[in-house]
């Protein structure tokens, strides 16, 4: 599963997946997830943030992750890219608060693991 990262969270379409999928697996009697069967999951998340920001702005993933985890039974690889480019050419817009030189020769770098578990 990817989603690009907007203001900390994954996209809605993304999120309102995994709700309609883990729903099913939730136990009212004993408030346990459980999947019919065990699937590995790794998340993909692309983010206009630095790789020392990019734990910051993954917060809000952690829980959603870890339900996920644990329905499934397996531990969620997540891979990150980080300084994604939001523009061609950023040239043509103000951007003076940000420091975009070397923008797109970085986001080319920075395909980082956060975890990693062979699959």
């Amino acid at each position: 599963m990817a989603s690009p990262i907007y203001y900390g969270e994954m996209t809605a379409q993304l999120r309102a997946f995994w709700e309609r999928l883990m729903f099913p697996w939730l136990s009212y009697s004993n408030g346990t997830f459980e999947a019919p069967k065990k699937m590995l999951v790794t998340m993909i998340y692309t983010m206009n943030t630095t790789p020392e920001q990019a734990p910051m702005t993954l917060q809000n993933m952690h829980n959603v992750e870890m339900y996920i985890g644990l329905a499934l039974g397996v531990e969620v690889e997540v891979l990150q890219a980080n300084n994604t480019t939001q523009v061609n050419n950023y040239n043509i817009y103000d951007f003076r608060r940000r420091n975009c030189r070397g923008k797109k020769t970085m986001a080319r770098h920075t395909l980082g693991r956060r975890r990693s578990k062979s699959i």
